[in-house]
């Protein structure tokens, strides 16, 4: 079973990186006629597994540094 899981995460992890490449192409052929300075290659296209990242990240709270100084 183990061994089944691992191997769907190998194939997962190398579909991603087919997409991720394709991207990168993409992004390196429209970059010269980019008139944006901070053209990114998620401005290409966001995938939904870097969708996922983004909205973990904005549900992480930012602390000053009175709450750190409190909580630590």
């Amino acid at each position: 079973m183990n061994v089944l899981i691992g191997f769907r995460r190998k194939e997962a992890e190398q579909e991603k990186d087919v997409w991720m490449r394709s991207r990168l192409k993409m992004y390196c052929s429209l970059l010269p006629y980019s008139e944006d300075k901070e053209f990114t290659p998620q401005d290409v296209f966001l995938f939904p597994w870097e969708e996922e990242e983004i909205k973990s990240k904005k549900k992480r709270k930012v602390m000053s540094l009175e709450e750190m100084d409190k909580k630590f």
